[in-house]
């Protein structure tokens, strides 16, 4: 195989690959006689209409190079030049000939190639907040939050603020009406203003009919138009919080007295306070990263792609926005966009360098919480489309998290040194 690199300024590149005919005549051969088998209608075997086999030829090689020739040649020539590739080849030029050489060229950008980082650059506040009695009551009473049950309230109450109601429904915007049956939910500040005001006071069996001007809030895909709701009450429940007795410390904590239990919630809400500095620390950290590295040039059809992206997305969401309102919002987006990218860029190229990889027990144990929180099977959610994806957003995290924690840790040492 030889091949030829060609810079096309900033990350682009051109790769020239060809394959010497001894090499893929084996190939030709095979494409060749699949065309030739072929049975058609009106002819005897072996005979086809004037350059009909030629073109098949043709048609069927440029799917064999492809899916098979191009990604196989291709992956040994950039893994033999160690390029880092940034974006999906495109194949520029094709040519092949049952008796000529295979030749190809594609485009492609590479991730920028950056120095190793200087740690004595970088200096971050290792700090351990106190633990306030008031934290451990707030801890305790999100267990019992929890663990609540819910009994249903007798016909002459009506809807407090913290009930969970049942309700039937018919909603109506822009002419056309949706019927809902069964809806379940808290009476809390995390559902629709204007629907929550309405249910308040409501008993179970009474219907109201209101309306409100939709918001971005509601939906942003009907701002600006009116909402007419009839809505049922079929069911109140109201929450009741768990005694704090033996049966509850040893259900939540493993343990049977209180003074046990405080030692408990003690000892968790440390453990979220750690991982809450561990989290600043990483916040910190990847500001002076960028810091310290400056701006570097970013895959021009990364930036292009997204772009185009959030332009269709952003008109979809809020179809009534002007020129201005749109502008604002894609120059915000590609802000963060840019920057995210660049830190991403920046700690793939110290992973590199100091061979950090997550460890193989830890992916395990978050995919598996992953799969608990989505209730899906761990075997069958990787080989979804979806779960594939998110499997590889899990690696591209638990990376980052090596990459940070290494680093937190040598400021650490630096520090007591």
């Amino acid at each position: 195989m030889e091949t030829q690199l060609q810079d096309l300024g900033r990350l682009k590149r051109s790769l020239s690959i060809e394959i010497p005919f001894e090499e893929v005549k084996p190939t030709y051969k095979r494409v060749l006689n699949q065309v030739k088998s072929t049975k058609m209608k009106g002819f005897r075997p072996g005979r086809f209409p004037k350059g009909w086999v030629q073109k098949r030829f043709t048609e069927h090689m440029q799917h064999e190079a492809t899916s098979n020739m191009i990604p196989k040649y291709f992956s040994k020539a950039v893994g033999d030049m160690g390029l880092q590739l940034a974006t999906r080849p495109t194949v520029e030029d094709l040519s092949f000939d049952e008796k000529k050489p295979f030749r190809c060229q594609l485009s492609f950008e590479i991730k920028p190639e950056l120095p190793p980082p200087n740690f004595d650059r970088l200096e971050i506040k290792f700090s351990e907040a106190p633990i306030s009695a008031e934290e451990i009551d707030t801890a305790i009473e999100n267990f019992r939050e929890n663990h609540a049950t819910f009994v249903e309230k007798s016909e002459e109450l009506a809807v407090e603020e913290g009930d969970t109601v049942v309700i039937s429904s018919d909603r109506t915007i822009d002419g056309e009406t949706a019927s809902f049956k069964d809806q379940r939910f808290a009476v809390d500040e995390k559902i629709y203003q204007g629907i929550r005001e309405q249910i308040l006071g409501m008993k179970k069996g009474e219907t109201k009919e209101f309306a409100f001007d939709v918001t971005k809030e509601y939906d942003p895909n009907f701002v600006g138009k009116t909402a007419e709701f009839k809505l049922t009450i079929d069911r109140i429940e109201q929450k009741i919080l768990p005694e704090l007795n033996e049966e509850f410390f040893q259900k939540v904590g493993s343990v049977e007295t209180e003074v046990a239990f405080r030692q408990f919630a003690e000892e968790i809400v440390r453990n979220n306070k750690k991982e809450e500095q561990r989290q600043e620390l990483h916040a910190q950290l990847k500001e002076q990263l960028l810091e310290l590295y400056g701006g570097f040039e970013l895959p021009e059809k990364i930036i292009e792609d997204e772009e185009k992206r959030f332009a269709e997305q952003f008109q979809k969401s809020d179809p009534e926005a002007n020129d201005d309102q749109r502008e604002k919002a894609a120059d915000d987006h590609m802000k963060g966009f840019r920057k995210s990218l660049s830190i991403d860029y920046i700690i793939d190229n110290i992973a590199k360098l100091e061979s950090l990889q997550p460890e193989e027990e830890e992916i395990q144990r978050r995919y598996l919480q992953m799969c608990q929180y989505y209730g899906a099977n761990p075997e069958e959610f990787h080989g979804t489309e979806i779960g594939n994806y998110m499997f590889q957003q899990l690696l591209h995290q638990l990376s980052q998290e090596k990459v940070l924690d290494f680093t937190i840790d040598r400021l650490k040492g630096n520090a007591a040194s």
